[in-house]
């Protein structure tokens, strides 16, 4: 048993090394990706910053599950990776779907996901629609930091501000 894990998971690193080629990304994948999922489910923010910090070129690589990962940081390579959905698989963070449901915009074939785009780009995205964001997102923003200095206390910025963001 022991040696069939070994030959499995010497298998993996092999598979895994041959597709990553020269591309950013960690060197080697724990046995059959384990190691990455644990990692980014008991402490995501330091995974999910090495995985940035790989992404010289706008993208890095790693193995989940036995399953060839691309984290992608460019604006314009998720656009090209976006517009031929049918080259790629989408897969969100495991919890995404628990998350927002299945009938979630990120879980919609391509058709269906541009319809209703289009369907709501004209009043979500309008001039008005978005000084209405830009003020509502001020006044919190603004409120939150009059919470944190009326502490007294130091604080971690990066903590503030993610505590921010989840309020």
């Amino acid at each position: 048993a022991v040696a069939v894990l070994g030959v499995g998971w010497v298998v993996e690193v092999v598979r895994y090394r041959s597709i990553r080629a020269a591309c950013p990304g960690p060197t080697w994948t724990t046995p059959f990706g384990l190691g990455a999922l644990v990692t980014m489910v008991l402490n995501p923010v330091p995974f999910w910053t090495r995985q940035a910090a790989y992404s010289r070129k706008g993208f890095s690589v790693n193995a989940m599950l036995g399953r060839f990962m691309v984290f992608v940081t460019d604006g314009d390579l998720c656009s090209r990776i976006f517009a031929n959905l049918d080259d790629y698989i989408l897969f969100a963070h495991p919890n995404a779907r628990h998350l927002f449901g299945s009938e979630n915009l990120i879980y919609m074939d391509q058709a269906e996901h541009k319809h209703f785009r289009s369907m709501l780009l004209p009043g979500v995205y309008s001039k008005e629609a978005l000084a209405c964001y830009l003020a509502c997102q001020e006044r919190a923003c603004h409120e939150h930091l009059l919470r944190v200095a009326a502490s007294g206390a130091e604080v971690d910025a990066r903590l503030c501000l993610r505590l921010m963001n989840a309020t």
